[in-house]
């Protein structure tokens, strides 16, 4: 795919793994620097309604 260019179409972000890499400092500050102006933090709650239990 990426020999004939066509990786770039096909590929998908997975911002899971590119949140656990950010914040496990396995990327040096340079780097992180770098991808911060592509990102931005916000919080999601989920809410899961369930039946009572009898």
């Amino acid at each position: 795919m990426k020999e004939n260019g066509k990786w770039d179409d096909i590929s998908v972000l997975n911002t899971t793994k590119l949140s656990t890499q950010f914040k496990s400092g396995n990327w040096d500050a340079g780097f992180k620097e770098k991808i911060s102006s592509f990102s931005h933090e916000e919080e999601t709650i989920t809410v899961t309604v369930l039946k009572k239990k009898q």
